[in-house]
């Protein structure tokens, strides 16, 4: 899917959720014919999203100070390659945080994958990335949280 096709349905999402605000059930608070767990797994999933923001930007701060190093060309070549990522970590937490769920293993993923990295360098040389675990942590158990209540539902 290319990017265009991302942002023509990120707008369908947003035309439909506003249609669906309007067409509530008066007897529960929910849109009609929504199920129960399907907010339970989207509020999950938007705190997963809003976890996987935070992890975006610490990942930009990472790519500042990497640029900042003054190693020549290979700072900038890394330093660029991590903005570039954190930018598309932060495209997926904002639509995350918009409630896709299809995105769902994606964000585990993202959250594993940096769970390892963070592992792995911390270990050797730099064990100031610890901090980042529990941001990490909670983002993995939201992100699994919303696959297991969403396909219940």
């Amino acid at each position: 899917m290319t990017l265009l096709g991302l942002v023509r349905r990120w707008r369908c999402g947003r035309h439909l959720a506003r249609l669906a605000r309007v067409s509530h059930s008066p007897a529960t608070d929910q849109p009609a014919g929504a199920e129960p767990n399907a907010s339970a797994a989207v509020r999950s999933l938007r705190i997963a999203g809003a976890l996987t923001l935070v992890t975006a930007l610490l990942l930009l701060v990472v790519a500042v100070g990497t640029l900042a190093q003054g190693h020549g060309t290979f700072s900038v070549g890394v330093g660029a390659m991590l903005v570039l990522y954190s930018l598309l970590v932060g495209a997926l937490g904002l639509f995350a945080l918009r409630g896709a769920l299809a995105l769902t293993g994606m964000v585990i993923a993202a959250a594993v994958l940096h769970l390892l990295v963070v592992g792995s360098t911390a270990v050797n040389d730099a064990a100031w990335m610890w901090w980042t675990t529990p941001v990490l942590l909670a983002t993995l158990v939201a992100g699994i949280h919303a696959r297991v209540v969403d396909s219940r539902g």
